[in-house]
């Protein structure tokens, strides 16, 4: 998309805003606008450089984007410090580095709706703006108002607009499925703010890999909730034994309502009888059975074993566990550790209870002191635990997308 001669006025007067109001350089651009020869060169102009204070070097934005960011930049609004937004744009901060960004090609996520759509970009032009504004920006220490941050831009289609409320939660969802998807935490972060603290930031060379958008469907976000957050949170920590408390605490999280959505249904089952089973004190106390079994899956030894039986395929996600724990449910369970896909019944349900149990006690091998502690020898090997986190990482997705497809009244 080129630059039409009828546009040259109005590219002239956004660039004009531009500098009164958010401190850009703008000598540049009017002096290539002011070229006798213009309407040639028009056709040629496929970008705009912008100038933000402290780059550097300039910017480049298409004439598509250039058009759409500057559209409506009196309503731009900075309610917070990791958002700025237009009528129509919403650009949040995000907590991810250049390295991570070039090589996990992070930019290709881009989920869509009639209405809206999301997308990770670099060099948030919004942010840019009000950054340069503020004078967030200093180029002695490598602060740079633009090229500095990368961000979530949630875009608007048409008229249709969300709440804000709701704008959090289908961003939180887009990051979510993105982690998931990586593997690396993507947070939510803010403007740079300066302090006495020497800061030093050098921009590396990377190889600009064209690559192919990956587009995201509405069943691809499950809805949101906060063990998103604690899942996130989990992928950031470098410490494999807190890493997996992090993890592990999603299981607590989902567990009571898994067990009240298990013991509705059974109750349900026994009160669909009544029309064809005399109410003796047999039928009786097996409602009343039903209520210990619901007390006893609430127990924190049965936690797991609680969600693995109702929410997750093991079979499916046993590949992930650590070699040494795949070896010993193996003889305990006494089936070839390779031939795990065709186990059925009972068997799956002795996988889940055993590795419940190995689960629960490696959760316990971490939270207790080390001195007061009496292994039972079940706990996973330290060595294997940043395996085990990964099966955790497996599951902990399976228990949110669970969670998501679940009638409203059960879900976290």
């Amino acid at each position: 998309m080129a630059i039409l001669i009828s546009d040259i006025d109005e590219l002239r007067k956004r660039l004009l805003y531009l500098g009164q109001h958010f401190n850009i350089d703008i000598s540049n651009n009017l002096s290539i606008l002011e070229d006798e020869n213009i309407g040639t060169l028009a056709e040629d102009i496929n970008e705009i450089e912008i100038a933000f204070p402290d780059e550097i070097e300039l910017i480049s934005y298409s004439i598509a984007d250039f058009w759409k960011y500057t559209n409506d930049l009196e309503s731009i609004i900075n309610p917070n410090k990791s958002t700025v937004k237009t009528n129509s744009i919403c650009q949040k901060i995000i907590t991810l580095d250049e390295f991570k960004f070039e090589k996990l090609n992070v930019s290709q996520y881009t989920f869509r709706t009639e209405n809206y759509s999301l997308s990770i970009i670099e060099h948030p032009f919004l942010i840019g703006l009000i950054a340069s504004k503020k004078g967030l920006c200093d180029d002695n220490y490598g602060i740079t108002p633009c090229s500095l941050y990368y961000a979530v831009e949630l875009e608007y289609l048409n008229e249709f607009r969300l709440i804000e409320e709701e704008e959090n939660s289908i961003i939180c969802r887009f990051l979510f499925h993105i982690c998931s998807r990586i593997g690396l935490s993507i947070k939510i972060g803010e403007l740079f703010e300066f302090s006495d603290e020497y800061y030093d930031y050098e921009e590396e060379d990377s190889e600009e890999d064209k690559v192919q958008t990956l587009l995201i469907t509405e069943c691809e976000l499950p809805q949101y909730t906060l063990a998103m957050d604690y899942y996130v949170d989990a992928l950031s920590i470098q410490n494999e034994e807190i890493k997996y408390l992090y993890f592990y605490k999603i299981i607590e999280f989902f567990a009571p309502i898994v067990s009240k959505k298990r013991s509705y249904e059974l109750l349900n089952l026994k009160l669909d009888t009544l029309s064809v089973k005399k109410r003796d004190h047999k039928y009786l106390e097996s409602i009343f059975q039903l209520t210990r079994d619901y007390d006893v899956s609430l127990k924190d030894k049965e936690l797991t074993n609680t969600v693995l039986c109702e929410c997750v395929d093991i079979l499916e996600i046993f590949e992930y566990l650590p070699t040494s724990i795949k070896e010993r449910l193996s003889k305990v369970i006494k089936f070839r550790k390779d031939e795990y896909l065709h186990l059925k019944g009972e068997k799956i349900l002795d996988l889940k209870k055993e590795l419940g149990l190995y689960l629960y006690s490696t959760r316990n091998s971490i939270v207790h002191a080390k001195s007061n502690y009496q292994s039972t020898g079940n706990e996973c090997l330290y060595e294997d635990l940043a395996e085990l986190n990964i099966f955790m990482s497996k599951l902990c997705h399976c228990l949110i997308v669970w969670n998501g497809r679940q009638a409203r009244e059960y879900q976290v």
